[in-house]
């Protein structure tokens, strides 16, 4: 009956988005006003290697317009406006268009008739991904170059509890031979709009972590390689080599089919790693541990609709269950006040078993804090994390002894701490108390 229930519920919720896609494609021209006449300035990219002939149109700051979707942006560093740039590749006789900024931007997406905005979706070197509630205007804070070829808005006002429709959003996990699958199903120079998390041990490293860029470039077990990517928590390291052949990485990122001069290399790219496991001993980003009143005061200090950057590790007990659904893999319930919407299980992988968490469960949620307000009504949220202990039981199991240094502590998140930590840790495998 419950499931039943909650079927009939995700329909009325899915009904009433009256949710509908709009795009703005760079390549038409004609319906923000250009042509192809108004791109004068050239210059010459990669010598002669690539024979990009690039030019574009100067100081498009401001507003534009395909009639229906409204971009403005602001730039934020002198004269780096926005620009639309026309490309010809003269060794594959195409030509394109492309909208871009540069970091320390703010654009603002939104419709010319006021409609409500419940998700975006941008096509290009960077997307712009956005799923939320019915907001009139979207803003987003450009910290790095953004390339977008096309973009799709969707109107409507979403789901009634957070975060958009029943769409699974996060990072899928696959396996490199399933990444692999997915390049090669992607058309040359081709890259994926959603992220992917793949784990693998490294077999050459191109580019090791130092002052130059502070990214590296390394190809695991299979041939995929890690492109130019970030540390943990997604930061560029400067002051030391980290990696080595053998180590295990998770890494994500999007997934790109690069090919240049007739040699196709399989990518995941512009994203960062997430776990490093060196001589079995994992480094793994340092999390705060709160409680869900903590998570509550954070929240309420949050402008309405805003997000932390920083992830928290928040615990409590379970007041009530809204749903723990096996198709798309993940649970929303409430505990201490604090919404936990739409988490993943152990791992950041899917639930299977639709009476995993029950009231009164005592739980630990990894996942960015969200002040969602829909309606005047404020709702305190942990948006799209992961469970990392149940009752006590976390992910790490006997295997750890197998995996980790036998001398290393783990606190319960997983997280290597020193010997003077006091409370219940994993050592080699097992779990004690420190005192």
């Amino acid at each position: 009956m419950k499931k039943l229930l909650l079927s009939i519920v995700a329909m009325i919720f899915a009904i009433g988005a009256n949710a509908e896609d709009f795009t703005f494609d760079f390549n038409d021209l004609a319906s923000y006003g250009l042509s192809a006449s108004d791109f004068t300035h050239k210059e010459v990219k990669d010598g002669t290697e690539i024979f990009y002939n690039v030019t574009t149109k100067e100081n498009l700051s401001g507003t534009i317009s395909n009639g229906k979707i409204v971009i403005k942006d602001v730039a934020a560093e002198g004269a780096n406006e926005s620009k639309i740039w026309y490309y010809t590749d003269t060794q594959k006789n195409e030509s394109y268009y492309q909208y871009r900024t540069y970091k320390n931007h703010t654009v603002t997406i939104s419709m010319a008739d006021g409609s409500k905005i419940c998700a975006i979706k941008g096509v290009g070197t960077t997307a712009l991904n956005y799923s939320g509630e019915g907001e009139t205007e979207v803003t987003f804070k450009i910290t790095g170059t953004l390339k977008i070829n096309s973009l799709t808005v969707t109107t409507g006002e979403g789901g009634d509890t957070g975060g958009g429709d029943d769409t699974p959003t996060g990072p899928k996990a696959v396996s490199v031979t399933e990444a692999l699958t997915i390049i090669n199903g992607l058309a040359d120079n081709g890259i994926t709009e959603e992220d992917y998390v793949v784990t693998g041990k490294i077999t050459e490293i191109e580019q090791n972590f130092g002052t130059t860029y502070g990214t590296a470039t390394f190809t695991v077990e299979g041939g995929l390689i890690g492109f130019r990517l970030n540390y943990l928590d997604n930061k560029q390291v400067k002051d030391k080599v980290l990696l080595a052949v053998g180590d295990e990485v998770t890494m994500q990122g999007k997934l790109q089919k690069f090919v240049k001069d007739g040699a196709m290399s399989p990518e995941l790219c512009n994203g960062y790693i997430t776990k490093h496991v060196q001589n079995g001993t994992p480094d793994v980003p340092t999390i705060k541990e709160i409680t869900a009143a903590e998570a509550l005061t954070i929240i309420d200090a949050l402008e309405d609709g805003k997000t932390t950057s920083e992830e928290y590790i928040v615990s409590g007990t379970v007041s009530s269950v809204t749903e723990i659904s096996a198709k798309y893999g993940n649970a929303t319930f409430v505990m201490g006040g604090l919404t936990v919407f739409r988490c993943k299980d152990f791992d950041n992988k899917g639930f299977t078993d639709e009476d995993k968490i029950q009231d009164g469960d005592n739980v630990k949620v990894r996942g960015k804090l969200q002040k969602y307000v829909k309606d005047s009504v404020v709702t305190p949220e942990l948006s799209y994390g992961y469970l990392v202990e149940l009752n006590g039981a976390t992910a790490i199991s006997n295997a750890t002894a197998n995996t980790y240094n036998a001398t290393a502590i783990f606190n319960l998140a997983g997280q290597k701490v020193s010997a003077d930590y006091k409370g219940i840790v994993v050592k080699g495998g097992k779990k004690v108390i420190l005192k």
